[in-house]
């Protein structure tokens, strides 16, 4: 399985018409494949260091890996807004 086929910057419209887009490694042959999603802020080409995961290595051993630009940042469209739709989890004076 060293085939490995990768798009850049593909496109996916959320429910509001945002678009992020990915960069997404998969194996070669034919699927279907167990998927791993990582969504950063950071940037898709973060050194794999940084965030814990090879795409390269990990397609390799038969994952498709879909490597996303959180909304706002880099090339995904939209307005970064950190915990919008999150419940606040934390007790005590909030800020």
């Amino acid at each position: 399985m060293a085939e490995i086929q990768i798009e850049f910057d593909v496109p996916a419209e959320m429910r509001d018409g945002t678009v992020l887009r990915a960069d997404v490694y998969r194996p070669g042959g034919t699927g279907p494949w167990p998927v791993l999603l990582s969504r950063l802020p950071y940037g898709k080409h973060t050194p794999v260091a940084a965030i814990g995961l090879d795409p390269l290595a990990a397609a390799r051993r038969g994952f498709m890996v879909v490597v996303q630009d959180t909304r706002g940042w880099f090339v995904s469209d939209g307005e970064w807004e950190p915990w919008k739709s999150q419940p606040i989890s934390w007790t005590g004076p909030h800020w």
